[in-house]
């Protein structure tokens, strides 16, 4: 299913990312190495406008067409004749909306590439702690570092597939 031009799966939220800073924040403090982590991406305010406002106004519209249905009397034909007939009269602003749609995608975008980038960082940062625990060789760390081997193989795959989208 493709919410906003990403398919769900891959689409990163903030909580996945935040997930991910936590459990490489310990490994990099236990294994005391020298890390930079990438700066939080945070949703943009006029993304958060746009996205409210689409969804304000898609809720509206299926609502409309539904009582409009509901008006007609379940005419199925009638209820086409009367859509195009509202269609053809709001077309302004169902080009309004397109463009409201067209920005929304634009900067959702924009945002699921920020979010790759740092999630990317994140996951590079997380390898190198791993290497250097498993040749401190903690074992009390043994099943943090299986959660963080199988988190790292599990976005891994994930980012694979993204830069296989994004290059079609």
């Amino acid at each position: 299913m493709l919410i906003l031009g990403y398919p769900r799966r891959l689409a990163v939220n903030q909580k996945e990312v935040k997930e991910v800073r936590t459990v490489a924040e310990r490994l990099v403090t236990e294994s005391g190495i020298p890390a930079e982590f990438p700066e939080e991406t945070k949703r943009g305010v006029f993304l958060s406008l746009l996205l409210g406002v689409v969804s304000i106004i898609a809720a509206l519209l299926v609502a409309g067409l539904v009582y409009l249905f509901v008006e007609i009397g379940g005419n199925i034909v009638g209820f086409v004749q009367v859509v195009g007939i509202l269609a053809f009269g709001f077309s302004a602003l169902l080009m309004i909306w397109s463009v409201l749609l067209i920005i929304t995608v634009i900067l959702y975008r924009r945002e699921q590439n920020k979010r790759w980038q740092e999630l990317s960082a994140l996951l590079d940062i997380i390898d190198e702690a791993i290497i250097v625990l498993r040749e401190e060789d903690r074992s009390y760390l043994a099943l943090e570092l299986k959660r963080a081997e199988r988190l790292v193989d599990r976005y891994n795959d994930v980012r694979r597939v993204v830069t296989l989208v994004e290059r079609v």
